[in-house]
Parts: structure tokens; sequence; C-alpha cells
């Protein structure tokens, strides 16, 4: 069995069209955003959603790929037990960084507010922002199990409605009329995010109650642990540079550069979708390619891509 197939180029396809779309929405909501409420809104958004992703890369254990690593093999094996256990660890890992950052959130919530968004004032925003950090963070072993199982489509679509939610959400506001603020616009985010986070958990509690009473080998647990701290150490050496120029912009010009910043790297977004949706789904076909011994099929796909990039530059 060919590690890229038919299957794989669909979901590749599709991914890309997803991710044109998510940039296009994300483009109107933008736009929409600035012409209504003013670039200084816009910037603080832009730092929030900086600050948030800088702390989760900080924070995270990537649940997302260790539950693709073991719950893969797990269903390579016929091991409902392990497959369990992926998803519990995954959920226990994300719900101990959760509590990590909301408690920041709320102690250093003056302080980002004085520092970063140059308004302390605004403190009870960058709060209201920090359940809309949760729900993010919380969300990892939902999309684990899903690319797990190689439902990107489904992934995808999330990924869609929750930006169409965003845009829809804020042209009905303005429709009736509803003055636009940092805290509104950021409960209209904790709004969307909240409601995708909790369709993602419901599908990992489904998961976890069709697998109850199975044996939870755990012997599994310092391989799982040895995988997830690597994983926290590439995760925390990435986050030195993630997102860290958005900030550095904000904290030394103020919200309104930071604005005109985010507003110039979302043209740049495009060059990102190029590779993401690539890496994120041959992660568990090789997954299976290595349970199999397949050594070869993961050479020649290697050396394929390599060829074909090659050509292409």
């Amino acid at each position: 069995m060919k590690i890229i197939d038919a299957k794989f180029r669909s979901n590749i396809v599709f991914s890309y069209g997803s991710q044109g779309l998510k940039l296009l929405l994300g483009f109107a909501w933008a736009t929409l955003l600035i012409k209504q409420a003013g670039i200084h809104l816009y910037g603080a958004i832009t730092l929030l959603t900086a600050l948030a992703a800088t702390t989760s890369a900080l924070l995270t254990f990537r649940t997302n790929e260790a539950v693709v690593q073991f719950h893969r093999l797990a269903e390579h094996q016929s091991d409902r037990g392990m497959a369990r256990l992926a998803l519990l660890m995954g959920l226990a890992l994300d719900a101990i960084g959760a509590w990590v950052i909301l408690l920041s959130a709320y102690l250093l919530a003056p302080l980002i507010a004085k520092l970063l968004l140059k308004d302390a004032a605004l403190a009870p925003s960058v709060e209201l922002y920090a359940w809309v950090m949760v729900a993010t963070f919380i969300r990892g072993t939902g999309i684990g199990l899903l690319a797990a199982r190689d439902r990107f489509k489904v992934i995808n679509v999330f990924i869609v409605v929750e930006q169409l939610g965003k845009l829809l959400i804020l042209v009905g506001m303005l429709y009736i009329g509803v003055d636009l603020s940092l805290e509104n616009i950021v409960g209209v985010i904790l709004l969307v995010t909240g409601l995708t986070t909790t369709c993602l958990l419901a599908l990992v509690v489904r998961e976890l109650v069709a697998t109850s009473g199975a044996t939870l080998p755990l012997g599994e647990l310092r391989r799982y642990f040895r995988f997830s701290a690597s994983t926290f150490v590439s995760s925390t050496l990435k986050a030195a540079t993630q997102n860290v120029d958005s900030l550095i912009v904000g904290g030394v010009a103020g919200p309104v550069s930071a604005g005109f910043y985010g507003l110039f790297k979302q043209f740049l977004s495009p060059l990102l979708i190029l590779v993401g949706p690539f890496t994120e789904q041959i992660h568990p076909r090789f997954v299976s390619a290595v349970a199999d011994k397949r050594f070869g099929d993961i050479l020649q796909t290697i050396t394929g891509v390599g060829i074909k990039l090659w050509k292409w530059s």
C-alpha cells in the first residue's frame, strides 16, 4: 500500500482549498473590523493573538502529535487500551497546560494591558481572552484523534466554519448597531472558539465511552512521557521565534503599529499553507508505515517528494 495514495491526495487538495477559504474569510474579517472599529482595535486583537500563540507554544506538549503517534499505533495493533490511554493522557496534559495559562493570564492581565495594549483599563479584556487561549489549548487531543484517523477534511471544515462564524457574528453585530469594543470582539472569538472546542471534546468523550472497560497499558506511560517531553522541548525552542516579532512591535510602538504589521503578515500567510497540510497529513501514515516496517516505502516517499520539490524550485 502506497503512503501517498488517492485518499491522501484528496485530503491534501481539500486542505489547500480550505486553507485558502480560511485566508479569504480572515481578510474579510480584518478589513471589516478595521473599517468599522479602527486599526487600534485590530492591533489589540493581533497582539492578544500573538501572545496566545507564543504562550501556547511555550506550554504545549503538542498532544495532537502524541495522540496521532499512539492512537494510530494502537489502532494498527487493535489495542483499545492503548488508544484509550493516548486520549486520557492527552486530555490530562491539555488540562494542566490550560490551568497554567488561565492562572498566569489572570495574574498578569493588568501588566499585559499596560505594557502591551498601552491601556490599563483593558485588563478585563485580557482576562476574557485567557478563556479563548484555554479553549484553543484544550482542543489538541480532539484534533489528534481526527488526524490519527485521516479525517483531515473534518478538521478543515471546523477551521473554516470557525472563521466564517466570526465573520457572520461581526456582520450581525454591525447590522443591529452594536458598538464594537475589544471586550465584545473577544467575546465573539470566545463564543466561536468555544463551540468548536466543545464539538472536538465531544468526539473524544464518545471515543472514551466506546473504549470503556479496556485495560490501560500503564507500561506505555514512560514511552508517552518521553515522546511528550521531546515535543515540549522542540515547541519551547520554536516559541522563542514564533510571533515574537508582533509582540516586539506592539510593545515598542503600540497597538496601531502592531495592527499594520499584522495586516502585512496576512499577505504572507498564503506562503505558509504550501507546506503545513502535507506535513500534518503525512505523519499518521509514516507512523503506520513504521509499525509495518515498510521502511522502503518511507524512503521512496521522501525521495519522490524531494525530487518534485527540486524540480519545482
